[in-house]
């Protein structure tokens, strides 16, 4: 199917149309006004407000609008540079350089009335010149552009679809960025990111990976399923050169995934999943043939979320790919209906004079809502928009995308929490583009040496450490931690050039020190207690205050020597018998020594 126009018919004559890239030489200009010569006839006529005035009114133009789903519409105007006194003895864009980033609306009319309207912003003012002659061309998009300011990075937290939308859009005029938001997903996302990205690729991020409707219809931005006005098209009065297209795709499925709250798996099989199928007839047959042609379930990793909503949004992942995949009918066709817009409804009848249920020939084959429109327009030469359309009632567009998350690198991040509610061992990070907004993670993983219930490591970062972060796919919405990292604000006490020292210390200065150097292992705490091994076969601890040691038996065996020495005093205390046994005992007394015994032998 071609994407550009060639025709235009009208009252079964056609007129031959240029492709932009071979405009005319010159425009010719109008004796009279427009208005006076297409007045209330069907011949389609374009008005164009730039700021709000109307120019073009005598002189001819040549226009080509491109609209498609969830993509940034844009428009190309051919017109006569004498329109604003741009001549041979002017400057180059002497009078028009001043409309650049300017509005500009096209207006489609028939019959005396407005059959649709595009408001968009000048990007682009060129003026070719050849073989002598100077053309005027002016370039632009939808006002989504001015949602291309810039990469952004920012997170929202237990919000809406509509609520993360209307944040992103708060700070552009209203005047020109309209939105209508209505989409078929209403629960809170736990956590979502835009990471790295312009606001309208986030917004077409948002509608790719929930699988809503995002466009903009000329007047209005649209993110939501519903809405569009239906036109009725006839073949041979508003549309001709149609196709109608029926695909197959395998329809069966299974998503796994590993829950960390829930401590399980998940498995969901699209089979499972039950929904209101497609009144369009020739939908329901394609589907028929897809189930029967792809009889297999193959199984993917849903690996890709931090599933803080568990099975459920599995489950929701499921139902809206399955919608997805249903969509396998198209239709493409050629009208000279100017109502039509992106997002619109065409509810197409074809003629078949000898139907056997349609007698008067004119047969219904559906309604279609737009998903891509190109509208092309010459004075002159006459309108005519090429479009594609999918069956009205497919509430997924064709595009969804579940994979289609803000991807990050590895980073740096700020512990702002670790007083994990289910004791998990979690945290809570704050990276460097979440501070000006105050915002943070959800709770996350952090990777330990080893774990499991009764065993393994406890060493969670501490409140204002640095960690380092990964994410699961790449998911910026799915980070966890690897472990800590010191800094320029953070240096490491036990820094050595041979790297002789490994050290666990806590935050209350409780530590364990490793020396390579000297084969040695230092147990200390802050009061002063002290285990020193010394690596040459000496073990020396220290007690500022009491020394306790604690048995069933205690037995003390020395080689050669044992001493002891008491600044004040020793004594001895046997709840039995006392054995003393030496070959030699030497007694020395100061002063005085007492014996006392019932029986001294």
């Amino acid at each position: 199917m071609k994407t550009t126009t060639n025709y235009e018919k009208y009252n079964n004559q056609s007129f031959q149309l240029n492709p932009p890239e071979k405009e005319p030489r010159y425009y010719a200009k109008y004796g009279g006004v427009k208005d006076e010569m297409y007045g209330n006839s069907h011949l389609v006529s374009v008005k164009i407000y730039i700021n709000e005035t109307e120019y073009f009114t005598k002189t001819s133009i040549k226009l080509e609008l491109k609209q498609k789903l969830n993509e940034l519409h844009t428009f190309t105007l051919y017109c006569d540079p004498d329109e604003f006194g741009e001549n041979k003895k002017t400057y180059l864009l002497q009078n028009t350089k001043e409309f650049l980033g300017k509005k500009i609306t096209f207006e489609f009319r028939q019959y005396g009335k407005t059959a649709s309207i595009f408001t968009g912003i000048i990007t682009q003012i060129s003026m070719p010149k050849k073989e002598g002659i100077r053309k005027l061309v002016f370039r632009g998009t939808s006002p989504a552009i001015l949602m291309e300011s810039g990469l952004q990075c920012r997170s929202f937290e237990n919000q809406t679809l509509e609520e993360i939308i209307q944040e992103v859009i708060r700070p552009y005029p209203k005047n020109l960025m309209n939105f209508h938001i209505n989409p078929n997903k209403k629960e809170r996302l736990g956590y979502t990111v835009q990471y790295n990205s312009t606001d309208l690729e986030f917004i077409q991020q948002l509608s790719e990976r929930y699988g809503e409707y995002f466009y903009y219809n000329g007047e209005q931005f649209c993110f939501s399923s519903w809405g569009g006005k239906i036109v009725e098209l006839m073949e041979g009065e508003e549309i001709y050169d149609y196709e109608l297209k029926l695909g197959i795709q395998p329809q069966n499925f299974k998503y796994t995934a590993y829950d960390a709250k829930q401590k399980t798996d998940h498995t969901l099989n699209s089979i499972h999943q039950n929904h209101s199928p497609s009144t369009n007839p020739f939908q329901q047959h394609a589907l028929s043939y897809s189930k029967k042609l792809y009889n297999t379930v193959p199984q993917s990793h849903y690996d890709y979320s931090l599933l803080q909503n568990g099975a459920m949004e599995i489950e929701q992942s499921v139902e809206t790919e399955k919608k997805k995949r249903q969509n396998l009918v198209y239709v493409e066709a050629v009208s000279n209906n100017p109502q039509l817009r992106v997002g619109d409804i065409a509810k197409i009848m074809v003629w078949i004079p000898e139907h056997e249920i349609f007698k008067d020939g004119r047969v219904p084959i559906e309604s279609y809502k737009i998903t891509e429109i190109i509208h092309t327009f010459a004075d002159g030469e006459g309108y005519e928009n090429t479009f594609i359309g999918i069956p009205k009632d497919m509430t997924v567009p064709p595009y969804y995308n579940g994979r289609t998350y803000s991807k990050a690198s590895i980073q740096h991040a700020t512990v702002t929490d670790n007083q994990d509610p289910l004791k998990m061992g979690r945290v809570r990070v704050q990276f460097s583009w979440q501070k000006e907004s105050n915002s943070q993670t959800p709770w996350i993983q952090v990777i330990q040496p080893h774990s499991g219930a009764g065993k393994g490591t406890y060493m969670n970062p501490e409140i204002g450490e640095t960690v380092l972060c990964a994410f699961h796919g790449g998911n910026a919405e799915a980070p966890v931690v690897l472990g800590t990292a010191y800094n320029v604000g953070e240096i490491t006490a036990y820094y050595t050039q041979g790297n002789d020292i490994k050290v666990i210390q806590t935050r209350s200065g409780v530590k364990i020190v490793f020396n390579d150097a000297e084969g040695s292992i230092l147990l200390e705490d802050p009061s002063g207690n002290k285990i020193f091994l010394d690596g040459k076969g000496n073990i020396k601890a220290d007690a500022p205050e009491t020394l306790f040691m604690n048995a069933k038996n205690v037995v003390v065996s020395a080689s050669q020597n044992i001493q002891m020495t008491a600044g004040e005093n020793i004594s001895t205390t046997a709840g039995k018998d006392y054995t003393l046994a030496a070959n030699n005992i030497f007694e020395s007394v100061g002063q005085t020594r007492f014996s006392d015994a019932k029986n001294i032998i």
